[in-house]
């Protein structure tokens, strides 16, 4: 993936809002595709609760995981953004009528774990492990563990576990590609029927559509629509697409993250943003955020805090980012190494 490399899929909006181009980004999430380009652009972020926003014209991966968040510079812009997305139905557990309401700038009576930056990171088979990058994003997390627990009134639990990763995995493969291949043909029919293309409703005629026009649908550094491909001749069936979806949400939700907040009384989940948490979190369902943690010295890339609640409490996930942003440096902007550099 690389230590420079913008993430995504939500990229242009992340890179948009950091360059200056626009105060506030919309963008989808699936399992990542908020917090990874926001993280290394620098800026907050929120994947609402699955379910929560309103999806219409949206070519959704799979209505487990798809929300729509909003990205921005400061946390106010995003509450805003984010009062703006959420269904009224979605804030009636909150304890204030709009997120706005909720920037108290203190953690005073949240419970926070914190996952061990020493446990969860990027695997190297994804990108290179760099001793520098890893002290620095351990030191960080320890020093906002330490600031937090000096604070009035807050409560932190320091490190704490969830299961790992590669407990999604179900008979050798990931139980939650299970759920984006047996929907596709679906969602990109329904998608297709709101977009009204002439002669395209299906998956299938998609797929022979950017057959018949390779030249402008599969260019030389884009030639293939593998994915495309799978969800047309790979589709799981229903019977191993419920069992799938029953088993990520067991993992993740009822053994992970759920567990771990009844037993140690927890409010939110924070854990460095430079790692694969993401895909638990969007397992299990619940809303996901990231905000600017600091600057990598290796590159000037920035690197940032992850945070989960429960489903539906997106209200203390604004309190604790509130307090993040009144009590810690401001954030750093994006340096941009030469083409000469190593260090991309």
């Amino acid at each position: 993936m690389g230590h420079s490399n913008p993430c995504g899929s939500s990229t242009g909006s992340a890179v948009g809002v950091s360059a200056g181009y626009s105060p506030l980004a919309l963008g989808t999430d699936s399992i990542g595709s908020l917090i990874s380009p926001a993280t290394r652009a620098g800026l907050y972020t929120l994947k609402p609760t699955p379910g929560s926003v309103d999806m219409s014209g949206i070519w959704p991966v799979s209505i487990h995981f798809d929300a729509v968040g909003g990205m921005a510079k400061s946390v106010i812009d995003l509450a805003s953004i984010t009062d703006c997305l959420l269904e009224p139905d979605a804030k009636k557990s909150f304890q204030t009528r709009e997120l706005v309401d909720c920037l108290s700038k203190s953690f005073r009576g949240l419970r926070i774990g914190f996952l061990d930056p020493r446990v969860w990171h990027y695997p190297p088979e994804l990108i290179e492990r760099i001793e520098e990058v890893d002290r620095q994003i351990i030191n960080a997390v320890d020093d906002a563990v330490s600031i937090i627990r000096s604070r009035e009134a807050a409560s932190v639990e320091y490190p704490v576990s969830v299961p790992p990763v590669s407990s999604l995995n179900r008979d050798g493969c990931m139980s939650t590609t299970t759920a984006t291949l047996y929907e596709m043909k679906s969602s990109v029919s329904h998608y297709l029927s709101l977009a009204d293309v002439d002669g395209i409703s299906t998956l299938e005629e998609l797929v022979e559509f950017n057959k018949k026009h390779a030249a402008e649908e599969l260019p030389k550094d884009h030639p293939d629509q593998d994915w495309l491909l799978k969800g047309l001749h790979s589709r799981p069936s229903q019977e191993e697409y419920e069992n799938d979806v029953a088993y990520f949400r067991h993992v993740a939700r009822d053994e992970g993250i759920e567990k771990l907040f009844k037993e140690k009384n927890l409010d939110l989940l924070a854990f460095s943003a430079d790692c694969l948490f993401f895909e638990i979190a969007s397992a299990a369902g619940v809303p996901i955020a990231s905000m600017p943690l600091g600057i990598l010295d290796y590159n000037g890339r920035p690197f940032g805090l992850g945070l989960v609640a429960q489903g539906g409490r997106e209200d203390l996930m604004f309190q604790f980012m509130s307090a993040f942003e009144a009590n810690f440096p401001e954030r750093g902007l994006p340096s941009f190494p030469t083409l000469e550099s190593k260090k991309l």
